[in-house]
């Protein structure tokens, strides 16, 4: 029992640094890029300028759309993570997964889907 126990955090863990590790270093890599080239730069204005019109409708359509984007790749991501899980898991220990398992991530995996979606309908709707 420990034994399966202790394989499955070391499936989840395989899993997610191969998930997240890649993506932490981007994103490291890009904060401190992003960082040293506005150390030396300076504005060169000197008083606020005025907005456009409409430039807080088009920035709420950005944001809009950034978290349609957001939410699409949460939807196609977290089932193929879980299920990845469970495969790495019975790789790792070399024995199926228990029905009862299978069943309770695949209804989680199922009402996550549904909840997702109509979020996502939901959202798109709004943007319309």
């Amino acid at each position: 029992m420990m034994h399966t126990i202790g394989a499955q955090v070391v499936a989840t863990v395989l899993v997610l640094a191969m998930v997240l590790g890649p993506v932490w270093v981007a994103a490291q890599f890009l904060h401190r890029r992003k960082k040293q080239a506005r150390k030396g730069r300076r504005s060169p204005l000197t008083s606020k300028l005025l907005r456009t019109p409409g430039h807080t409708l088009r920035e709420q359509l950005e944001e809009g759309r950034i978290d349609l984007g957001m939410e699409i790749m949460v939807l196609m991501f977290a089932p193929a993570i879980a299920l990845a899980m469970l495969y790495l898991t019975s790789i790792v220990t070399g024995r199926g997964q228990p029905v009862l398992i299978l069943v309770v991530v695949g209804v989680a995996l199922a009402a996550f889907t549904v909840y997702q979606t109509r979020k996502l309908l939901s959202h798109a709707k709004q943007m319309e």
